[in-house]
């Protein structure tokens, strides 16, 4: 019962923020949901369409999770879960309120704002969508299981690649003024120093949190009788033996990519590098996650589960191609742009 309350107030505190704001801006004549309501049937309205499918899929997933009580994870991800659910409530109430009658939901054609740069907003330059995906992994670590991960995960995507459709939007209205903004604060969370050199952990964090928590929680529904029928037995033992191989494969990657070819050490030096375990795929770490998130799904022994990897792949590929393909194009430029003509981006393969 104490988790039930605790994930249904977080969820009653958010949306009470985001209906009661759009509803006191109402009274003043401003239409705070924009979203999917423009004129043109462009890429920024299909985006916005399947970011609002997205959002809403992920409240009746929350809300059957919570009342039949699904959840696979022990007492103490689920205290997190609470920690962080209320921390995301207070951050998007907090930027709803700085933003004052500037706040809109999706990209505002004909409504003319003010860019807003005080307040939470020198630390994240968007804690609205910060308080979103906190809210959704929080309840998520709450009542953790396979259709809620997957709802929260493809909510938690569409939100960052619409971020990223209003990076490219805003310096059209603000100009010079935002993208001085862009270059001092962080598109979720801290000011900008001056780099010399690539962040040593990049985006890894996310990914690898994000499969792995899949990865546990379709184990577990394995073992239960939600995902009973994909088992098959004269499956075991293939599945057995491949899983091991590529859990022991991914491994190797893993020990090669951080070790045999001191990865810390070039990326501090600036240096690109293609040789060793990178001559055969471009993100090995990554990879190693990937393949051995795959193992242990195939040791599982359930056919339903095959779905997951397809996923780890696609997700893969579109958070490197938005993120640190392009903060390493921007780098080293027609090297690397040639070294990617020769190398794969997920799956190891023979030089090209």
């Amino acid at each position: 019962m104490f988790w039930m309350i605790m994930s249904l107030t977080i969820m009653v505190l958010f949306y009470g923020i985001y209906f009661g704001k759009m509803m006191m801006q109402k009274r003043k004549g401003i239409r705070t949901n924009q979203m999917a309501k423009r004129k043109a049937k462009d890429k920024i309205y299909y985006t916005e369409l399947v970011l609002k499918l997205a959002t809403f899929l992920v409240v009746p997933a929350e809300l059957v999770s919570i009342l039949c009580q699904w959840t696979c994870l022990p007492t103490s991800f689920r205290v997190l879960g609470i920690i962080i659910g209320f921390t995301g409530v207070v951050i998007f109430g907090i930027a709803v309120w700085t933003m004052k009658d500037s706040w809109r939901a999706g990209l505002a054609e004909e409504d003319k704002t003010e860019i807003v740069t005080d307040g939470i907003y020198k630390y994240s330059r968007n804690p609205a969508f910060l308080g979103f995906d906190m809210i959704y992994i929080g309840i998520a670590l709450v009542y953790c299981n396979l259709p809620l991960v997957l709802c929260s995960v493809f909510a938690i995507v569409m939100l960052h690649i619409q971020i990223k459709q209003e990076e490219q939007y805003l310096p059209t209205v603000f100009g010079e003024e935002y993208l001085t903004y862009c270059k001092q604060v962080s598109r979720y969370l801290g000011r900008k120093r001056k780099r010399e050199h690539l962040p040593m952990i990049g985006v890894g964090p996310i990914y690898v949190i994000i499969i792995v928590a899949c990865t546990i929680a379709g184990i577990i529904l394995s073992r239960t009788e939600v995902l009973e029928s994909g088992k098959i037995e004269v499956l075991r033992i293939p599945f057995l033996v491949i899983g091991v191989i590529l859990v022991l494969f991914g491994l190797y990657l893993w020990f090669s990519a951080n070790f045999q070819s001191k990865l810390g050490r070039n990326i501090k030096s600036n240096t690109l590098v293609t040789t060793g375990i990178y001559s055969y795929v471009r993100n090995p770490i990554y990879s190693a996650f990937m393949l051995m998130c795959t193992g242990a799904l195939l040791i599982a022994n359930n056919c339903w589960l095959l779905i997951l990897p397809v996923f780890y792949w696609g997700f893969m590929t579109v958070l490197m191609k938005n993120t640190e393909e392009k903060w390493l194009y921007n780098l080293y430029g027609e090297a690397y742009t040639e070294y990617c003509r020769r190398v794969n981006r997920c799956i190891p393969w023979i030089r090209k």
